[in-house]
C-alpha cells in the first residue's frame, strides 16, 4: 500500500483507507487483483523493472540549489530597442 511518510504520498494519490474502501466497493482483495481484472494480459509487462534507487527529498532539494548556482543572469536589452 501507500507509505504515508514518503513525498509522493503526501502530494499525490489516495490514502490507505481510501484504497481499502475502493477495493471493498469493487470486490477486489488487492490492487494487484484489480489490475488483473481490468488490464488486458497482452499489455501487462511481466518482467521485473530495473530501476536505480530513488533520490531522497533532501538530496533533490540540495541538488536543485546547487544546480541553481549555474544560472547565468544576463541583462535583458529587449526593452532598450537594442534587439
Amino acid at each position: 500500500m501507500i507509505e504515508i511518510d514518503k513525498f509522493v504520498s503526501r502530494h499525490i494519490g489516495p490514502r490507505n483507507e481510501d484504497i481499502e474502501e475502493m477495493l471493498k466497493l469493487i470486490n477486489c482483495s488487492s490492487l494487484d487483483e484489480l489490475i488483473e481484472k481490468t488490464v488486458p494480459n497482452h499489455i501487462i509487462f511481466k518482467d521485473k523493472l530495473k530501476f536505480r534507487p530513488g533520490m531522497s527529498e533532501e538530496f533533490n532539494k540540495i541538488n536543485t540549489q546547487l544546480l541553481s548556482l549555474k544560472n547565468n543572469f544576463k541583462k535583458n536589452l529587449y526593452w532598450y530597442g537594442l534587439l
